[in-house]
């Protein structure tokens, strides 16, 4: 299974570009801030953790308050053949009460 959920804030966006076929896509930075129980004791943690989201859901991030968290939900896979690196694909996005 390949699913991920995270919360937090959106650290940094670049200009929203197209696809071939004209479908937008935005890539952005996001900032994660947490405490979780590891081992029996709690640990404080954070991240940041490149994303990108195409479609639909381009529109409504573009108008995030860039000062509330949401929650993310997605899937990671790497950035391209030649760099591996993992990359949040945003599919789904809750906390809209926190629009700007």
């Amino acid at each position: 299974m390949n699913q991920l959920v995270l919360s937090g804030k959106i650290k940094s966006a670049e200009p929203v570009s197209y696809t071939p076929a004209g479908i937008p896509v935005l890539r952005f930075w996001l900032i994660h801030h947490s405490s979780v129980m590891e081992s029996g004791k709690a640990r404080n943690v954070s991240c940041e953790i490149e994303c990108v989201v195409l479609g639909g859901l381009v529109n409504l991030l573009t108008n995030l308050n860039a000062d509330a968290d949401y929650d993310f939900t997605g899937f990671l896979a790497a950035k391209n053949l030649k760099n591996p690196r993992p990359v949040f694909h945003v599919t789904q996005l809750d906390g809209l009460e926190n629009l700007s």
